[in-house]
């Protein structure tokens, strides 16, 4: 939420590239903190005794994901909502500057509502909504249980 309004206006400020810049230091500055302070939680004989860069290819992690029958409706559910998702908030940010004639801190702002919305749906509406109209576990839940 505090992203798009920072972009918004680093981008007013100081031009259109400073939000790029300024996400690639922030970027770099959590790598390194993360690097430097944050402890390997996982066990040394739990850890792969060898690793290849052909583990990291996306689609094969993707392959190995849907592997798993109950991890195949979820994937998908995310697939059927993500992809719809991603092009509106590509197009949202056009429509705002084209047609609505945003400029880049109205954007920044408009996304950073956008967030904020979000969050109070997810984290306060449902918490009042469920409980009335009741709730089901997810398909991996489900089979675990």
């Amino acid at each position: 939420m505090v992203g798009p309004a920072t972009g918004g206006l680093l981008g007013a400020w100081l031009g259109p590239s400073a939000p790029a810049y300024f996400a690639a230091v922030v970027t770099a500055v959590t790598a390194l903190l993360s690097l430097v302070i944050l402890p390997e939680s996982l066990a040394p004989e739990n850890r792969a005794a060898t690793f290849s860069l052909s583990d990291l290819h996306p689609f094969k992690v993707i392959a190995d994901a849907f592997r798993h029958p109950d991890l195949r409706p979820l994937l998908l559910l995310l697939l059927l909502i993500g992809v719809p998702m991603a092009g509106t908030q590509a197009n949202l940010n056009v429509f705002a500057i084209d047609v609505v004639h945003f400029g880049s801190t109205e954007v920044g702002l408009l996304v950073s509502a956008l967030g904020v919305i979000n969050v109070a749906v997810q984290g306060g509406l449902l918490r009042i909504l469920l409980p009335r109209i009741g709730g089901r576990p997810s398909g991996a839940r489900r089979s675990r249980g």
